[in-house]
This record gives structure tokens, C-alpha cells and sequence, in this order.
């Protein structure tokens, strides 16, 4: 077949067809795992949206939550919302849907402890923005929007809440 193939096409091009199947079978493996989910139990909540676990296959893995984001700790309902996590997957098994890595190298990803999706619960408990920059679940709007209109969690504070985005700008 590639022989006959490498008289159909003139041989800069078959080269270059040769070498992008070779880099992709090569990297296949690299690309592929960001689909396949982790499960492990939760050792360490760093913050409203950042655990470490330990894997099934004992590795060592921070994870970000994805698509969501918490108040800093120094800034107004930050310690509330690592409380809030803490109680949601302290010492738990979860179950992360995995969808990237991120330029800290912390897993990005959904987490599920059984069936519930921790992501959603810190967003409508009001213990979470949905991250925008990053939102692909349109969802978690919704989920934001009633926390929002029930004054749930950093919603109900007294002062209108700084996105943790702008915070870490200095925008305080």
C-alpha cells in the first residue's frame, strides 16, 4: 500500500504525510489521557478550588476544578469556600472527569464524589464565579444565577463581591 501510494504523490509530500501519522501515533497516548477520568481519595483541600489526591495507582495529583473559581483566602468568603470544599471531599474518593492541564501543571477537571458533581454545588451554594474565560458548560450559569438571586454563600455579603480574577490583579 505505501508503496504504491508513494507513486501516487510526489515524494516531499509523502514524507511529510509519513512523519505527521508517525508524530501522531507517537503522541496518541500523551493526548489521549486527558479524557480518561482519575479516581483517588482527596488528601489536602489547598483552597476553595484546588484539592491533591492520591490516585488508584498511587500518584500524587492536584486538581484544579474546572470551568469555576473561588474567592483568593485573604479575600471576603475565601475561607468559607475551602471550608465549603473541605466538607464536600475531605478524606473522600472522587472521581475527576478530566479536561486539561494547566501552565501550573494541576490537573483541570470536574470532580464527583458518587453521583454529585462538586463543580455545580460550589456554584450554586454561592461559594463560586463560573469562570468565564474558561466556561464551556453553560449550566453552570444557570447555577450561578440562582445562587445570585437567593443570596446564597459570597452572594449574600453586604458589599457587591470581587471576582477572585480581578482580586489577584489587585483590584481589591
Amino acid at each position: 500500500m505505501l508503496v504504491r501510494l508513494a507513486f501516487l504523490v510526489p515524494k516531499r509530500c509523502f514524507t511529510r504525510t509519513i512523519w505527521y501519522i508517525c508524530f501522531y501515533i507517537a503522541t496518541f497516548p500523551i493526548l489521549g489521557w486527558a479524557e480518561e477520568p482519575l479516581s483517588g481519595k482527596v488528601l489536602r483541600v489547598a483552597d476553595g478550588d484546588t484539592i491533591t489526591i492520591v490516585t488508584d495507582a498511587q500518584q500524587i495529583k492536584k486538581i484544579r476544578l474546572s470551568e469555576i473559581d473561588t474567592p483568593e483566602r485573604d479575600q471576603p468568603w475565601g475561607r468559607q469556600a475551602a471550608v465549603a470544599l473541605s466538607n464536600k471531599v475531605a478524606n473522600k474518593s472522587i472521581v475527576a472527569k478530566v479536561s486539561g492541564v494547566d501552565r501550573y501543571g494541576r490537573v483541570i477537571a470536574e470532580i464527583f464524589v458518587g453521583e454529585k458533581n462538586i463543580n455545580y454545588e460550589m456554584v450554586l451554594e454561592g461559594h463560586a464565579w463560573v469562570y468565564r474565560r474558561y466556561l464551556k458548560n453553560d449550566y453552570l450559569l444557570e447555577l450561578e444565577q440562582i445562587a445570585k438571586a437567593n443570596g446564597f454563600g459570597l452572594w449574600g455579603l453586604t458589599k457587591e463581591p470581587i471576582p477572585p480574577w480581578e482580586w489577584r490583579r489587585g483590584s481589591r
